[in-house]
């Protein structure tokens, strides 16, 4: 038996669209992540912080992910995990805002 690519990784048996789910279900896997409920998911108010601002954020042509929350996230939302770009991550281990 070969071995195996690492977890989200295509295999070089794959085609191309199986491929692209592939990458696409380690984006939006949970894993390790949060669930949206579970750090108050919820739109940014104008003005304020938002995911667009996250340290966390990942862009994409419409929307995007996050390191710490599961799923496609907006860049006009935001969460209880949120971190201002450019935070160091050894400063993430807490949120930085206050839960609702």
């Amino acid at each position: 038996m070969g071995m195996m690519p690492p977890m989200g990784m295509p295999s070089p048996m794959m085609g191309p669209e199986e491929a692209g789910r592939s990458r696409m279900d380690a984006m939006l896997g949970s894993g390790d992540k949060q669930a949206k409920n579970d750090v108050s998911y919820r739109p940014a108010e104008e003005g304020t912080e938002s995911c667009a601002d996250c340290t966390n954020f990942l862009a994409e042509d419409q929307g995007g992910f996050c390191d710490l929350v599961a799923g496609g996230i907006s860049p006009v939302y935001v969460c209880d995990l949120y971190a201002p770009a450019g935070t160091p991550p050894e400063t993430l281990e807490e949120p930085l805002t206050e839960p609702r």
